[in-house]
């Protein structure tokens, strides 16, 4: 993030002598990124990205950032004291267990712990260097830390002075934890993942959350009662979950148009949930029913109640939305020092995207209104000039964000691609601007693709496998190929050394199939190398050549045995070579599988169907050749 000076560029007439004020700016090249030589590091306080609250009791309270920051408010959010680490890391989380003992955790398995309520940090070692992107302590002793991207849970016994680690088996990204006591606790993160332990941490179970969305926050009120929620940025899709039991069953409510990030339940039945547009929840009977407390359209990361009346909830901008009367009535307060005048631009990528777009978020010291500014530009450095991309209006607040577009995304193949930007502020006098800026940053495809759809695998009748997909479903166009991996062992991992071909159609031929049994898995893989989940291939049937003596008329006889119980035999008879589809139908006429789409030579064959994906009931096989069709019945009982 770099500050930038003001810069008016006036043209005043006096005496007849037309004198121009201020200076285009000039730009250095390094390593594909543009900094402006006129512009200095500005102080981390002054304007930072929020990543996380925590409030103590209804007065005392602190706010995390980037590059180290540490803000303390005694007075409910009103003035705020300069704490920050003398750090470039990122601080993610920070807890307090009262108001001398507290922790934050971060960037590269940052731990740092306070015995004086903030005023000095002591450092302590996670062994780890993985991002801590949450932590929560039952008190001065026994406390909890998650590490995002690899499902690694760390814990101590002795205030952090030592971390004992363990593997969760989850490889998601972990987001937030809380514990209830020293032996119940739950984390919630990526792919709809909720983790519960019982013994403290020592073992955590996967509980079943119904979605695979992201879950942003999850709050307990004892053993039994919790909230969860959470959503995607990039489809708007919404999810919030309760439980009464524990996390053994989780129940999914749709309360918003757009993603939850925050929910504080201070109790069995009063809570509150929030989210992106300004989106506030209250319930008074354990999510039974919910009032709307809705807010000015912000982007609320969290929401807390140290009290019932008492609540906050922080967004991405330098800006707490408050609340004394239980959210019936917000107000904001700045989370700044006042100084002189400042403007600052920072460039960072959209979290959770398909890539192409980043965040331009700027702020400046003073109202738009006491400038005179009455519109923003935005540009982006192209081949050696600016670019114009659009105008933003102006409101009343001094930060703003909007997604502009990048030319390219950074990806593993081809590495880091910088964009610039910068924002010229246009005011009501002419000739008269403030540029705002440029920052550079880069946009980062860190979705996968969805898995292909509804694949099988067939043993023809030469001892070769085909295997068959569905296109996986890419609204965004971001499917390049697929992955194909095959292994004798049906739990094994798609790894390189598993991986049988890279493909660009929906089949493949496996001709080093024969003689054995093999299984196979498929994946979707986007432009930035990103993999999606496999699908397990099943192989259906087996093809079989009876007899290579042609037959007079073609056939398809009754399938063997009829009823039958997950597998029956279908034979039929070719009289001449033909491309054949033979297929199974419901009695509605919905087609339910392919068994046979191949060119064939004349014969009898015999084809080997399981139906172990099929339900119970009445099925129509059909065989159609550009000759002959016909069509039976089978009963399947299980």
């Amino acid at each position: 993030m770099k500050e930038t000076k003001l810069k008016i560029l006036s043209f005043f007439i006096i005496l007849g002598f037309n004198i121009a004020i201020g200076n285009m700016e000039n730009f250095i090249e390094y390593r594909g990124i543009y900094e402006e030589t006129e512009a200095y590091e500005s102080s981390n306080v002054h304007w930072f990205n929020p990543r996380q609250m925590f409030f103590l009791d209804s007065i005392t309270g602190w706010i995390v950032g980037e590059k180290g920051v540490v803000l303390k408010t005694t007075d409910g959010g009103s003035q705020w004291i300069d704490q920050s680490l003398n750090i470039t890391n990122n601080v993610y989380y920070v807890f307090f267990v009262n108001k001398n003992v507290g922790w934050v955790c971060g960037q590269n398995g940052m731990i740092w712990k306070t015995v004086n309520g903030g005023n000095s940090w002591t450092q302590q070692k996670s062994f780890t260097n993985l991002s801590i992107l949450s932590m929560y302590f039952v008190d001065t002793l026994k406390g909890w830390a998650a590490c995002g991207d690899s499902g690694i849970v760390l814990s101590t016994t002795n205030g952090g002075n030592s971390w004992n680690k363990y593997n969760t088996g989850i490889d998601v990204q972990l987001r937030n934890t809380v514990f209830v006591n020293e032996k119940h606790g739950w984390i919630c993160g990526d792919s709809g993942v909720i983790i519960h332990t019982t013994n403290g941490g020592i073992e955590w179970k996967r509980q079943d959350s119904g979605t695979n969305t992201y879950l942003w926050w999850i709050d307990f009120a004892d053993t039994l009662h919790g909230f969860c929620v959470g959503g995607r940025y990039t489809d708007n899709s919404t999810i919030f979950l309760k439980t009464t039991n524990g996390g053994e069953t989780w129940l999914p409510q749709i309360l918003s148009s757009a993603p939850l990030f925050g929910t504080d339940l201070l109790n069995c039945d009063t809570g509150w949930i929030a989210g992106r547009y300004g989106k506030i929840l209250k319930t008074t009977n354990g999510g039974e029913s919910w009032i709307s407390q809705d807010f000015d359209g912000h982007w609320i990361a969290q929401i807390t109640f140290p009290t019932a009346e008492i609540g906050y909830c922080l967004t991405g901008e330098t800006i707490l939305i408050c609340t004394t009367n239980g959210g019936n009535d917000w107000f904001i307060k700045n989370v700044a020092v006042s100084e002189p005048f400042k403007s600052t631009l920072s460039i960072f990528d959209v979290p959770n995207d398909n890539g192409k777009q980043v965040f331009a978020r700027w702020y400046l010291s003073q109202s738009p209104a006491k400038l005179g500014i009455t519109k923003f530009h935005i540009y982006r450095y192209d081949l050696g000039a600016w670019t114009y991309l659009f105008d933003v209006p102006v409101l009343e607040d001094n930060v703003y964000q909007v997604i502009v577009p990048t030319l390219y995304d950074s990806t593993k193949k081809y590495g880091v691609y910088y964009s610039v930007f910068k924002v010229i502020a246009k005011t009501s006098v002419p000739y008269s601007y403030i540029t705002i800026g440029p920052d550079s940053g880069y946009s980062v495809d860190n979705l996968p693709p969805r898995k292909p759809r509804k694949g099988m695998a067939i043993k023809m009748s030469d001892g070769n496998v085909k295997i068959m997909w569905d296109h996986a479903e890419d609204t965004c166009n971001d499917v390049k190929e697929y992955m194909l991996y095959k292994a004798s062992n049906p739990n094994f991992v798609t790894e390189p050394s598993t991986r049988l071909a890279v493909v660009n159609d929906t089949f493949y031929v496996d001709y080093g199939a024969q003689g054995d049994i093999y299984y196979y898995k498929i994946t979707s893989a986007d432009y930035s190398g990103n993999e999606s989940e496999p699908l397990d291939i099943v192989l259906n049937m087996s093809v079989k050549k009876i007899t290579n003596d042609i037959p007079l008329a073609y056939n398809l006889s009754q399938n063997y045995p009829n009823p039958f119980n997950l597998s029956t035999e279908i034979r039929f008879s070719l009289k001449n070579k033909e491309y054949v589809n033979l297929k199974v139908f419901d009695l509605s006429g919905k087609e339910i599988e392919t068994l046979i789409s191949n060119t064939m030579e004349a014969g009898t064959y015999s084809v080997n169907f399981n139906a172990r994906n099929l339900s119970s009931g009445m099925y129509l096989y059909q065989l159609q050749t550009n000759s002959f069709v016909l069509a039976k019945k089978m009963l399947l009982l299980k």
